[in-house]
Order: structure tokens, then sequence, then C-alpha cells
């Protein structure tokens, strides 16, 4: 009697779209302000996976949870030269996210404390940080995994608050107030450790431009003052009866 040895599937074997619509707009919207400036930010690094409303498969038979982003440190930027098509613990050496964060946009929100979702990260899969931004009141919690259970950490909630460090990623999470594609309020946003926004390639464009503007007018203004002292030089010259263009 031969046995045969069980194959694990892969993300070629597993669904990765469920076809259903869930965000609205400004949970749209915060997926690129999240996920593009941390890669331009790691864009020397090789080690690390972010994706938004992606499938993250832990367990079999297709246990399988979507969280609004997760971040994983310790893997290929790509896999076999390919992006994704979900992320399969088993296939990725069983490495778990270091971070979750979930956008809260309703009162019956599975990701708060006591919740299926909050109980999840904790508990089964022991995400090291957990966060969640509420979309109607902008409040901001970071949660670290301590002693088998998460502890909410300082400055989190919905009043003013500087960014949270994350030190175990060496980077900050807070809230930004400001406008992207013309909806101005307040949005997640990740910082560096000292506190500085990351920017999108958009935000950093503009910070070129303007810097490049910036120059600009100190060139002009360095001319304007070259061509004024010339000038006094050419009227003192011609006071004392001399010809300045001799």
């Amino acid at each position: 009697m031969t046995v045969s040895s069980y194959r694990w599937p892969t993300q070629h074997d597993l669904p990765d779209t469920d076809d259903t619509p869930l965000d609205n707009e400004d949970q749209g919207r915060q997926y690129p302000l999240l996920r593009d400036p941390l890669l331009l930010h790691w864009s020397e690094r090789q080690d690390f996976f972010v994706a938004c409303n992606m499938g993250l498969y832990y367990a079999l038979p297709r246990q399988v949870i979507v969280p609004d982003l997760f971040l994983v440190v310790g893997v290929p930027r790509w896999r076999d030269g390919s992006a994704r098509k979900s992320y399969v613990v088993w296939d990725e050496g069983n490495i778990l996210p270091a971070l979750v964060l979930e956008i809260i946009c309703n009162d019956q929100g599975e990701e708060k404390p006591g919740q299926a979702k909050f109980q999840l990260y904790e508990r089964r899969l022991r995400i090291p940080y957990y966060v969640t931004f509420e979309l109607e009141t902008a409040e901001l919690n970071v949660y670290q995994l301590q002693g088998g259970h998460y502890e909410l950490l300082a400055n989190s909630g919905a009043g003013e608050q500087a960014p949270i460090l994350l030190p175990d990623l060496d980077l900050c999470v807070g809230r930004w107030w400001g406008s992207y594609e013309g909806r101005e309020r307040f949005w997640v946003r990740w910082y560096d450790r000292a506190g500085q926004l990351l920017p999108t390639g958009a935000e950093l464009e503009r910070q070129r431009a303007d810097l490049e503007r910036q120059r600009a007018e100190l060139e002009r203004q360095r001319a304007d003052l070259e061509r004024a002292r010339a000038e006094r030089l050419a009227q003192r010259l011609r006071e004392l009866g001399e010809d300045p263009e001799c």
C-alpha cells in the first residue's frame, strides 16, 4: 500500500479574492497613504512585505483573514521574482506579520477589544503590534503584545497626540491632518523615529519642486546682488573720473 505525502496548498492553489466590494471612499484612500510611503522609506530593503486588503492564510483548511494592512519583516520582498497573490504563512517559513492595522468604519467593528478580530490577532496569531484607526472619530489606538496580551501604548486615543513609536520596527504611526485627493481630514500615517512624516511619491516630488524653486530664487537674489554691487562700483569709478568700461 502506497501512502502519498500531503502537499500543502500554496498561494497559487488558494483563492486570492472574494469579489466582495467592502471599502468606502475614505477607507480606500487610506491604503496608498500607508503602503506607498513605507515602500519609499524602505526602498533599499528587500526583507519585508507590506500589503493592503490581501488575504492572510494562517492555518488549514483555508483559514484566512483580510487585514486592511499588514507588514511582515524577514521575508523576501518578492516571491520568485513575482508579486504575491496572497500571503500564505506556511509557504513563508511560518513568519507571521509584525504589525496589523485595521480601519474601523462602524460601531459593530470586530477589530475592537474583546471582538473576534482583536482576539484572533492577540491570542491565535500573536501579532506583535496591532493598530486600529476609526474613520468617524479619528481615534488611533496602538497595541503591543506584552505577556501574551495587548497593552495599549501611550498617546493612543482621539485627542492631540504625538506619533507613537514602534521600536521593534524603527517606525512611528500617528494621525495627520491634511488633504489627500481633495479630501481634508485626519488620516493615519507613518513617521520616522524622529517624528518626521514619511511622504508619498507625490509629496516627495512637491518637496523637490519647492526646493528647486527656492534654489532658483536664491540664485536670482544672488545675481541681483552681484549686479547691484557692480553698478555701485561703476558709479564710484565714474565719480572718480574713471571709465568703468576700461
